[in-house]
């Protein structure tokens, strides 16, 4: 594949390592594609997010310098080297893992739906649906970081309780009836939903007045039923969110407000994703095969290059 030719106001990244995500299930099946990131003159290859170097900076970009580490959402990840709007880039240091090849996506998706579209403040009770996914896990920590009261989490394995708490929960549900159970015991001030479907059902009936609910993804269902006088009565918000429609402008004012607000927490080691499957690019096509498979270990698939050599990019 030929190196990405800089546009204004882009720096070149030799990838390093990379997340792997479900959109990319659909991106190969021609069924994912962001208005943020068209571009006629480039490649349709996945990937959404990635750790990598800095090889080449624009003119007119400045304050970045070949060698510096970056992790970023945006797209073409699994290439060689990547060309990325400068806004986007998320400092790394020089000793930081090669696991912040697959924060990029969950930190930006959880502060986007908690922080800016959520209105997380300390002493919420808030509830993550489908905790135990990478975007899940790093939510919890967010959520601990700032403050909340009660922490809700949900997953279908009892087998990740642990891992949740440790990520920040303070009580696990596993089932739409453990949801509505701990619903009416606290109130739920703030639902950030993954799942959709009958959790998104269980979780209404839990919410406090005023409260507000951010739908992110729908791995349960793209459907569910809610009464709206009870929604209305409570005067709750349903929000829904999706980085495939917005424009390259508000992807970076979510980049620039997490670089400032959460880059900190990632740096501390307040925030982490745990990586359950490390994959070389060179194998690759077995990544997209384990995604495919139904995977549902918690933590996410990274795909990385061993002492950051070059290996192949993925199928288109």
């Amino acid at each position: 594949m030929a190196t990405p030719v800089l546009g204004p106001g882009e720096v070149l990244l030799e990838v390093e390592s990379a997340g792997m995500n479900r959109s990319d299930l659909l991106h190969t099946a021609g069924r994912y594609r962001q208005r943020a990131f068209a571009h006629p003159d480039r490649p349709d290859v996945p990937g959404s997010e990635l750790l990598g170097h800095v090889v080449e900076v624009h003119p007119t970009v400045h304050g970045i310098a070949a060698g510096d580490r970056a992790f970023a959402l945006t797209s073409r990840a699994h290439a060689d080297y990547v060309a990325v709007d400068a806004r986007l880039l998320l400092p790394a240091r020089p000793g930081d893992a090669d696991s912040l090849g697959a924060m990029a996506m969950a930190s930006m998706t959880a502060f986007d739906a908690l922080v800016r579209l959520g209105g997380l403040a300390s002493g919420h009770n808030v509830l993550i649906t489908g905790a135990s996914s990478g975007v899940g896990l790093v939510a919890l920590g967010l959520a601990r970081a700032w403050g909340a009261g009660s922490v809700v989490a949900t997953s279908r394995s009892p087998e990740t309780a642990d891992l949740l708490r440790e990520h920040g929960a303070t009580s696990v549900a596993h089932d739409e009836s453990e949801v509505t159970t701990i619903g009416r015991q606290v109130g739920f001030d703030l639902v950030v939903d993954h799942v959709g479907g009958t959790v998104l059902e269980a979780a209404v009936t839990g919410l406090r007045d005023r409260a507000t609910v951010v739908s992110v993804g729908r791995l349960g269902g793209r459907t569910a039923t809610i009464d709206l006088v009870d929604l209305a009565g409570r005067r709750a918000s349903l929000i829904g969110t999706t980085w495939k429609t917005r424009h390259l402008d508000e992807i970076a004012d979510v980049a620039a407000r997490v670089r400032a607000e959460v880059l900190p927490l990632v740096h501390r080691g307040e925030i982490t994703v745990p990586v359950a499957h490390r994959i070389p690019f060179e194998e690759i096509d077995q990544a997209y095969r384990l995604l495919a498979s139904g995977y549902r270990k918690p933590g996410r698939i990274l795909i990385e290059r061993n002492g950051h050599q070059r290996g192949r990019r993925a199928p288109s």
